[in-house]
């Protein structure tokens, strides 16, 4: 199985889970406290996203031969997937 075969199958299993997640938190009752878990999410989200591409800048420091979509597909699958935890977490936390 070559790399851009599982680099597929990756996105189409984390586009399910999306799915999954996206007709779970569509039937939640949006209030204040349901916005505030949602800011707390993004948030979250956003200082992962500042520390991913600071690990990218100082892989292709090192490592400028790097094919670009790996961290690219990191990237983008570290903010999928933070933002999905923080919602779950701050639910249980909150």
């Amino acid at each position: 199985m070559d790399e851009i075969a599982i680099m597929r199958m990756i996105v189409i299993v984390t586009t399910l889970i999306y799915l999954v997640f996206y007709v779970i938190d569509r039937r939640t009752i949006v209030d204040e406290r349901e916005s505030l878990i949602q800011l707390k999410a993004a948030n979250l989200q956003q200082q992962v996203a500042l520390c991913g591409l600071m690990g990218i800048v100082a892989v292709y420091l090192f490592h400028p031969s790097l094919n670009a979509m790996y961290p690219i597909l990191v990237f983008a699958l570290s903010s999928i997937y933070t933002y999905l935890v923080g919602v779950f977490y701050y639910r249980r936390k909150m």
